[in-house]
């Protein structure tokens, strides 16, 4: 269960992008759509759901990019750059088109992430130096890196002033005890133990039992968490961070989507019946679908002519029909395995019924059983609607010359006044009208004018 994402100084977000899924105070309505979780004493709550607007390259989609570079770079362990493979995100491959591109002064990316995995708060940050925008040449380094289980410190990593790397754990030994894994109970008995182990791991002289620290040179560009924390601490709690990194956040940029279903072990695509099924609700036309490899093992979807005569579907079908087909596996999943699905123009190429159905899906208790939770941008203005999302679920993009993107909901608005937001208002007429910013007046005539009068000219 996501519950707050926040980048600095990234692309288009030269100040703090704070992307919270946490419900805002005092507001009522949709109640079903919030999920809760308790941990000891303190309920966490999460909204299930999130829609993102504003205009063209005011910075929806680098919500989507930044989250999925900061994920790819978690995956690898590492910010050095990745092996090219990741076509819908380049940056999420070459780093150095992380920094926003107007700061001039070399300041850090910076990263934090707050979800709950099983039973447990994580929150995890991250900072990096990456240099200015486009520089290739730079010497990277990890600037700060914490962990922290049920608000709780777990470490803290940070580069001194020897340029050597400086950890610091909590230094109640019996309280990592509770808050890490049976792993580390089972490897540090006594504070001895880990006092001794740090010891080893450390070029300075032993440190003080009451303030458990070491300094040592480690690479700069290695992530601790994925390395020496798995290694000398926790592999446990490394291992299940990057699990719910890969399987419970699936961040998927652009709309492009292609996707393999699973496979039951006779080789039958798991959604094939209930895909085509739902298909039939809105597409009557349409026809069987059905998934299977080619020759390099890649996703390929065919339709059902006649008997054993299938044509691919790309040639034969519509592009809604098709797109819906390879939405549905990961709206299955998510919906199965409560996972977070962040996807880019989730909407494109579907008639907005069908993507109204499938929000609905999850603000559905009964259906949405395991606290999944969909987040995406679009532009169609229909879903800005009172009775399918709540204030704090919209969220709106503001493009700003000198701070670059800003992220605002509806719920920051007033419930009285010029630009309020009141009950049972038509949130769609408004915004069209500019009454929540995030849109801006288009007028091409005078770039068409241009254009034929040249050409006469010519």
């Amino acid at each position: 269960m996501l519950l707050e994402f926040r980048v600095k100084n990234c692309k288009s977000f030269k100040e703090e992008l704070f992307f919270s899924m946490e419900p805002a105070p005092k507001q009522k309505g949709l109640d079903y759509s919030i999920l809760k979780k308790k941990i000891g004493r303190k309920t966490y709550k999460a909204l299930c759901s999130s829609v993102v607007y504003g205009a063209n390259a005011s910075g929806k989609t680098n919500i989507i990019n930044v989250m999925d570079a900061f994920k790819e770079i978690l995956l690898r362990g590492n910010i050095e750059d990745g092996n090219g493979g990741h076509i819908q995100n380049v940056s999420a491959d070459k780093l150095m088109f992380l920094p926003n591109k107007d700061n001039k002064e070399d300041v850090p990316v910076e990263f934090y992430i707050k979800f709950i995995l099983d039973n447990t708060l994580i929150e995890y940050s991250l900072h990096i130096n990456l240099g200015s925008f486009l520089n290739r040449n730079y010497e990277r380094c990890i600037s700060f890196e914490e962990l922290k289980i049920n608000e709780e410190l777990i470490y803290t990593v940070k580069e001194d002033s020897d340029s050597l790397v400086e950890i610091k754990l909590n230094e109640n030994f019996e309280k990592l005890k509770k808050l890490l894994p049976n792993d580390f109970s089972k490897r540090y008995k006594t504070e001895c133990d880990l006092e001794q182990t740090m010891t080893l791991f450390s070029f300075l002289e032993k440190p003080e039992i009451d303030n458990i620290s070491m300094k040592k040179q480690l690479p700069k560009t290695d992530i601790f968490l994925m390395n020496t924390f798995k290694v000398v601490f926790s592999e446990e709690l490394a291992k299940a961070i990057k699990t719910w990194i890969i399987e419970s956040f699936i961040v998927m940029p652009m709309c492009n989507v292609h996707v393999l279903p699973a496979r039951d072990e006779n080789g039958t695509v798991r959604y094939d019946y209930s895909m085509n099924r739902a298909i039939k609700a809105f597409a009557a036309a349409a026809n069987e679908l059905t998934y299977f490899k080619d020759s390099e093992g890649n996703p390929i979807l065919l339709s059902a002519i006649s008997d054993n005569r299938y044509v691919k579907s790309d040639v034969f079908e519509s592009y809604g029909t098709i797109r819906f087909a390879e939405l549905f596996p990961l709206i299955c999943e998510a919906l199965d395995n409560g996972r977070v699905l962040v996807m880019d123009e989730f909407d494109a190429s579907m008639h907005p019924t069908v993507i109204s159905s499938i929000i609905n899906l999850f603000h559905n208790d009964e259906i949405n059983k395991n606290g999944a939770q969909l987040i995406f941008n679009t532009h169609n203005p229909i879903f800005l609607d009172s009775r399918l999302f709540r204030r704090d679920e919209i969220k709106l993009v503001e493009w700003d010359n000198a701070t670059g993107s800003n992220v605002y909901t509806l719920a920051d608005f007033k419930t009285s006044g010029a630009n309020a937001v009141r009950k049972n208002e038509n949130l769609m007429k408004n915004y069209l009208e500019h009454q929540y910013g995030a849109i801006m007046d288009v007028d091409l005539s005078s770039c068409f004018g241009d254009v034929y009068v040249n050409a006469e000219e010519w």
